[in-house]
């Protein structure tokens, strides 16, 4: 019988679990049990993007704090058993594509469609909207419509 923590961990040799994503997402930020999630990738994960994300959520009453961001380094993940996981009312997805399962989904740009109980919005990413006022006023437009705000 083990005596020692040592001993009792030489006991569990065998592996579990193997994760074999070459690279790992960056995790979840902010309010983790919020309805909002939102997916970013990681190119547009800068100082100033994240402050125009911040400048479009406050627009539309809401912060960081209200939200979870996701920030996506490897756009082959399979991003369904993510929100499977978080189970979020609203998802808006900049620049990414939501999973390979939504493919059959007919998804323009800045229209919000519903799925799976979940209302999702995909837009550009946040660094073309940096660089493009008409692309940001339409993603306004879409956010207006999304949380009521008109």
């Amino acid at each position: 019988m083990p005596n020692t923590n040592a001993d009792i961990l030489g006991v569990f040799t065998d592996t579990l679990y193997v994760n074999n994503l070459t690279e790992i997402p960056s995790p979840i930020t902010g309010n983790f049990n919020s309805k909002i999630a939102l997916y970013v990738d990681a190119a547009s994960n800068t100082e100033p993007n994240i402050n125009l994300l911040n400048n479009m959520l406050k627009a539309c009453k809401l912060g960081l704090d209200d939200c979870y961001l996701y920030v996506i380094n490897n756009t082959n993940i399979e991003s369904i058993a993510i929100l499977k996981e978080i189970k979020p009312k609203i998802l808006i997805s900049f620049g990414l594509p939501v999973s390979n399962e939504m493919m059959n989904l007919f998804v323009r740009k800045n229209d919000i469609v519903e799925f799976n109980n979940m209302q999702i919005l995909m837009t550009d990413t946040l660094q073309k909207l940096q660089n493009s006022p008409t692309e940001k006023n339409a993603l306004w437009q879409a956010l207006q419509s999304l949380f009521k705000l008109v």
